[in-house]
């Protein structure tokens, strides 16, 4: 079961500094966290090709609370060209982050970007 979230709102992209994309979690409690990552992959595409083995970044966030994400830095998009990100994360098996509970499938949220 495939959750999408399509953002059809242009996003900005710098062509010379590249732009960051990846998705992030946030869990109750480091323990919860730990859990839940253990049934969670990422994922990442760009017009349908997978940089899933790309994702290079995952670290906690200053935030107080057990955070989580990963990202990939994009570079080398052709000026004048309209791209479909795609990021998010497929869950093996249902996970609850202590808020509420979220069934296996994928969570996928779409952007529409343009190259100036």
């Amino acid at each position: 079961m495939a959750q999408k979230v399509d953002f059809p709102f242009p996003l900005r992209y710098n062509r010379y500094k590249g732009s960051c994309w990846g998705p992030a979690r946030k869990e109750l409690n480091d323990a919860v966290l730990q859990d839940n990552l253990s049934k969670m992959q990422w994922n990442l595409t760009v017009d349908g090709q997978s940089y899933a083995s790309s994702i290079a970044t995952k670290g906690y966030w200053p935030s107080g609370r057990a955070c989580v994400y990963a990202g990939a830095i994009i570079r080398g998009w052709t000026a004048g060209r309209t791209y479909v990100v795609d990021w998010g994360f497929t869950l093996t098996q249902e996970i609850n982050d202590g808020w509420g509970s979220y069934p296996a499938g994928q969570y996928v949220w779409r952007f529409t970007t343009h190259v100036p």
